[in-house]
């Protein structure tokens, strides 16, 4: 009937560390728009460089054949499709910041729903292994929160933008185009990788423990209680304990900085490169100092 009211399924979600390459942004497109009728949607792409006008085009291949030829990396990207019947939207906004946030909504709530389910694991499938080690789970507005947002404009209220975790939503066993072997060894780095940082955190306390154990020991021992006399103690031992410490200590910093900036969402239109940062040089040259600074003292 004309003038009457539709009523919309909306939902919202987002995820930390998406770091596609051009074909893979293309893939992840090419599933949002699915159930689209070509002849009827309208597409929008657009990248704010920051510092110069936006770039904009309607077809995401053309795009970033355009784009390319001047940049290797976009962290500003946001594509948006979406037809008038029946009534479908998909928007997927990829920075600039470590998050990237996709909204589907649609008069068909089914087709809405699976959608939404079908981005979230494509957008986690794409997401480097790397990105997984200290990304949150993906995250979600509630419908609650949706609802008021869509009275807003009636009621006027400033809302503040509230999220939860999905900790159900998990990425399938291993990428269709990667083996079981490849996606063993991804498991097992980041497994390593995660621990080794538990090490590289808690040896430093032990470490300072035992030095103080043995500092505590030698100044208010039992030869100090017996005889009177303060012993000469070894501070070749402690100076060792000491600077493993601080080798550990700084490792840990640097690799917790390097992990962090994989997080940051970004799409390479290149092959994506592991990206290295400045706290990552110093801390790994620092690290490795202290270690030869034991082996000197020794």
């Amino acid at each position: 009937m004309p003038g009457q009211f539709r009523e919309f399924t909306v939902r919202r979600g987002r995820i930390q560390g998406f770091r596609p390459t051009a074909e893979q942004i293309q893939d992840v497109w090419q599933l949002a728009q699915k159930g689209f009728d070509s002849t009827a949607t309208d597409t929008k792409i657009s990248y704010d460089p920051g510092n110069s006008k936006s770039i904009e085009d309607d077809d995401l291949a053309n795009f970033v054949r355009e784009v390319k030829k001047d940049r290797d990396l976009l962290t500003n990207l946001h594509l948006k499709s979406s037809q008038a019947n029946p009534r479908r939207i998909v928007e997927i906004s990829i920075g600039p910041d470590s998050w990237t946030t996709y909204e589907v909504q649609a008069e068909d709530s089914t087709w809405a729903l699976g959608r939404f389910e079908e981005l979230t694991a494509a957008l986690l499938e794409a997401r480097p292994f790397l990105a997984a080690i200290r990304a949150k789970a993906p995250e979600w507005q509630p419908y609650s929160y949706l609802q008021q947002e869509k009275n807003r404009p009636r009621t006027g209220k400033r809302l503040s933008v509230r999220w939860r975790e999905g900790p159900s939503w998990q990425p399938r066993t291993w990428l269709p185009f990667q083996s079981a072997a490849k996606h063993r060894l991804e498991f097992t780095l980041t497994l390593l990788i995660t621990y080794a940082r538990m090490v590289l955190f808690a040896l430093p306390l032990v470490l300072a423990i035992l030095g103080s154990e043995i500092l505590i020991f030698n100044i208010w021992g039992i030869a100090y209680l017996t005889e009177r006399k303060q012993p000469i103690w070894n501070p070749e031992t402690l100076a060792r304990y000491a600077w493993l410490g601080v080798a550990c200590g700084i490792l840990n910093w640097a690799i917790g900085r390097w992990l962090h900036l994989q997080l940051q969402a970004r799409v390479f239109l290149t092959k994506r490169k592991i990206e290295v940062n400045l706290p990552l040089i110093v801390g790994i040259i620092s690290a490795i100092a202290a270690i030869v600074q034991i082996f000197v003292s020794l």
